[in-house]
């Protein structure tokens, strides 16, 4: 090791001594390494290497539960809460003559566990048979526990209140307190939703019943600055932020410049310093109780890992921890707009929700529209579905679902699909509003060119003959589309070729070129003899579109990922919005190695598509005999 591993080692066998975890030990007969990983936050994170110890220790077969199961257990409750053990290895003791067997090695000496450290490969099952014995009369009725994940469900949410409250009796027992010293609760269910810097005094005065305080428990978010600041302004916009209103407030900061000038005993200089002091005394001065000190930078490492937290653009950020996005500073008065008109939306009463609580008066409107919302969050004041197919999906209004759905059905990547695949297209865009199925069959109903060109059904006389390509690109059909109508260029015939991974039984080339005929007629309309010039859009189109065969679209089949379409710039969804292009080429390398995963479920899929369609075709087949 190096000096700098060397004192994060140090570093934590000190602070593993003041928590009384470990003690040193002479003479053990197994002895691990300490390892060191540098953790995003530019922390080490220690722990010990005892893969010799697991070899020779028999395994512990007690069973994890199925979280099939427990997935289904859940269902026909009401409401659910999710628990999270804090530390939770180590609040089971060692037996005591197996704690020399969990030493391991410092510079300082030989040290050994007095609790259960992570890395013993019996741990997960020595901790899951001790939650089930605690919650033993619990388990299937009003909870479910997986190691440290542990749920309290109610059928009636009238009744949550007492299941909680008996989890909670048994955690407050003498021989459950001793393991487990802390939980962080987070709440996920419809009719209790997290607001920055309420939601847990909130929680507990509604449904505890205990006086408006929130003693003991943390409460963290985070601000974003979207435009250049120093260190000392940005210490002054944290206390300016939104999610600090509250009534008293205690502060701690490590800046003694900010601290200082807060209590009046340093002056500014800075005429934007002076601005910001001025704004925070005015904020400060409203609430009835502040105080504001100086602490050290070593104790105040949370609010550091917070920041780093608020760079951060992961997916998860936005539902674990509440990040304030701030775009331009807060000395500068918000601009003044003044609204001409305004037209009713679906998405209004979903967002007044989400923001401010507001509710209609009708219980059972009320009650209806907690449910809807549950399913929606917002983002940098944007309303976004959380999707099944995709992670969030942005909501739009009447206006800009029309010219969403002109651009996917009939603009430059359109292909005038039916209804029901312009609203898969819709959705795998990362588009969505209510009536997104009704408005895409209505969608192409309406349009001409669909009702002009479409298909003639017929009967078939043969059985369906299917043909199996091994891997893509393997075997490929090939015919003529022609004569058509002269180009400018003199030509008269287009050759297309087609994969049979995706195109797969016989007559399915010829099938594609009637697609792509009929696409072309749509598009051209009067003007035959552009359809060279057509032509590459319409394959560019049609290999946009989802098949049903596969479940993917050729495209995607062939690079790992979707392209990128027009829709999506002038329109932009977080695809767009997250995009990193250092990062970029990385993740489209990462997509192609995992591309052939991804083509031999298209490949079962494909093989169950045959069969199902092979028996329904066969069915309406009217054999010829002579």
């Amino acid at each position: 090791m190096n000096a700098e591993r060397f004192a994060a080692l140090r570093e934590e066998v000190d602070k593993l001594i003041k928590n009384d975890f470990i003690w040193e030990v002479l003479y053990p007969a197994w002895v691990s390494n300490p390892m060191l990983v540098l953790k995003p936050n530019e922390k080490w994170r220690t722990y010990v290497d005892f893969s010799n110890l697991n070899k020779a220790c028999p395994k512990d077969n007690f069973p994890l539960p199925s979280i099939d199961q427990l997935v289904d257990a859940t269902a026909g409750h009401e409401l659910l809460s999710f628990m999270d053990a804090y530390s939770i290895y180590n609040q089971i003791p060692m037996f005591h003559h197996d704690e020399e067997h969990t030493s391991f090695i410092t510079d300082r000496g030989l040290y050994c566990y007095k609790v259960m450290p992570f890395g013993l490969k019996n741990a997960g099952a020595t901790y899951q048979r001790l939650v089930n014995k605690m919650f033993t009369d619990q388990i299937g009725k009003t909870m479910e526990v997986y190691v440290d994940d542990m749920l309290v469900k109610s059928r009636r949410s009238n009744d949550h209140v007492e299941d909680l409250r008996g989890m909670f009796d048994v955690l407050q027992k003498p021989d459950a307190s001793g393991r487990l010293l802390k939980w962080s609760i987070e709440l996920s269910q419809f009719d209790i939703d997290y607001n920055p810097g309420q939601s847990l005094a909130d929680f507990v005065t509604e449904f505890i019943g205990l006086p408006d305080e929130a003693e003991g428990h943390e409460i963290t978010s985070a601000v974003r600055f979207e435009f250049p600041v120093s260190n000392n302004e940005a210490e002054y916009e944290v206390l300016l932020a939104e999610h600090l209103k509250v009534g008293a407030i205690d502060i701690f900061s490590d800046s003694q410049l900010i601290v200082n000038q807060v209590k009046g005993q340093y002056q500014t200089r800075d005429e934007k310093m002076a601005a910001y002091l001025k704004k925070v005394k005015e904020t400060l001065e409203k609430l009835s109780a502040y105080d504001i000190q100086q602490v050290p930078r070593v104790e105040n490492s949370n609010a550091d890992a917070l920041a780093r937290l608020a760079t951060s653009k992961d997916a998860e950020l936005l539902r674990l921890v509440p990040v304030e996005v701030l775009k331009a500073p807060s000395t500068k008065g918000k601009p003044e707009v003044l609204s001409l008109s305004h037209q009713p939306s679906w998405k209004d009463p979903i967002v007044k929700y989400l923001l401010d609580s507001g509710l209609p008066e009708d219980k059972q409107h009320a009650k209806r529209l907690r449910y809807q919302a549950s399913r929606f969050t917002m983002h940098d004041d944007i309303l976004y579905r959380k999707g099944f197919s995709m992670p969030l999906l942005r909501c739009r209004d009447e206006v800009e679902a029309k010219n969403v759905l002109s651009e996917v059905h009939d603009g430059i990547c359109g292909n005038h699909a039916g209804g029901q695949s312009l609203a898969y297209k819709v959705l795998r865009h990362g588009y969505y509003w209510l009536s997104l199925k009704k408005d895409a069959a209505e969608y192409a109903k309406k349009c001409e060119g669909c009702q002009r060109y479409a298909p003639i059904p017929r009967q078939h006389s043969e059985d369906l003959t299917s043909i199996a390509s091994p891997w893509p690109f393997a075997k490929w059909g090939i015919d003529l589309i022609g004569p058509l109508h002269k180009t400018p260029g003199g030509y008269k015939y287009a050759i297309v070729t087609v994969d049979y991974f995706t195109k797969w039984s016989k007559g399915q080339v010829e099938a594609v070129n009637k697609i792509i005929k009929v696409t072309l007629k749509r598009r051209l309309d009067n003007y035959k003899g552009k359809w060279a010039d057509e032509l590459p859009k319409v394959l560019w189109a049609y290999r946009m579109t989802s098949m049903t065969t596969t479940g993917e679209t050729p495209f995607s089949m062939a690079y790992g990922v979707e392209a990128v379409l027009p829709v999506k710039i002038s329109i932009p969804t977080s695809r767009v919005i997250l995009y990193e292009e250092d990062k970029n080429a990385e993740r489209m390398g990462l997509e192609l190695d995992l591309l052939e995963e991804m083509r031999t479920d298209a490949q079962l899929r494909l093989a169950s598509y045959q069969a199902r369609t092979a028996r329904y075709y066969n069915k309406k087949v009217k054999h010829k005999r002579f």
